[in-house]
C-alpha cells in the first residue's frame, strides 16, 4: 500500500519529462540544415489557380531558433498570367515561431498526409493545390485537387498578423 504514492509520483515525474521532451522536439526534423516548405494555391480564378501562400521553415545558419519566411502572392483573375500587371506580394522574413505555431506546422503536415492517404482521387481541372516538401526529399506531398487545409490556414493567419 505504501508503494502507491511512490508509484504515482514516479509516473507523474515520468509524464512531465515526456511532455517537456515533446515540447523541445517540435519540428526536430528542421535540424541538420533541413528546411520544410508548405504551399497552398487557392481556386480563386478557377482553372487558372489563385493566390499562393508559401511558408519556409528553417534555422538560420543551421542553428538557433526555428524561423519562418512567409510569402503571399495575390493574383488578379482578369490577368491570371500577369501579362499586364505584376501580382501583389506580401513578404515577412525571419519570424520566430511560438510553440503553438510549431504545433500548427506539425498539425498541417499530418493533416495533409492523412488526407492524401485516405481521399479518393478524381481528375480535376481546378481546385486547391497543397504541398509539403522537405528539402532533403524525405517527404514530398503534392495534393491536387485538395482540401481547404484548415490548420495551415490558421497558421498563415497567425503568421501574417505578426
Amino acid at each position: 500500500m505504501r508503494f502507491r504514492p511512490i508509484l504515482f509520483f514516479s509516473l507523474l515525474v515520468g509524464l512531465n519529462s515526456v511532455f517537456t521532451q515533446a515540447q523541445s522536439d517540435l519540428l526536430g526534423s528542421v535540424g541538420w540544415c533541413n528546411e520544410i516548405e508548405l504551399y497552398q494555391t487557392n481556386e480563386k480564378c478557377g482553372e487558372w489557380g489563385g493566390d499562393t501562400e508559401f511558408i519556409r521553415v528553417y534555422q538560420k545558419d543551421c542553428e538557433g531558433p526555428i524561423l519562418v519566411d512567409y510569402i503571399k502572392t495575390i493574383i488578379d483573375c482578369s490577368d491570371p498570367y500577369a501579362l499586364n500587371a505584376k501580382p501583389k506580394t506580401i513578404k515577412k522574413k525571419e519570424i520566430k515561431l511560438s510553440t503553438e505555431q510549431k504545433k500548427m506546422i506539425e498539425g498541417s503536415i499530418l493533416e495533409l498526409v492523412e488526407h492524401k492517404i485516405s481521399a479518393k482521387k478524381y481528375i480535376g481541372h481546378s481546385g486547391l493545390a497543397n504541398s509539403v516538401i522537405y528539402k532533403d526529399s524525405t517527404l514530398i506531398i503534392n495534393d491536387f485537387p485538395s482540401v481547404k487545409w484548415p490548420t495551415f490556414n490558421a497558421l498563415t493567419k497567425s503568421i501574417s498578423e505578426k
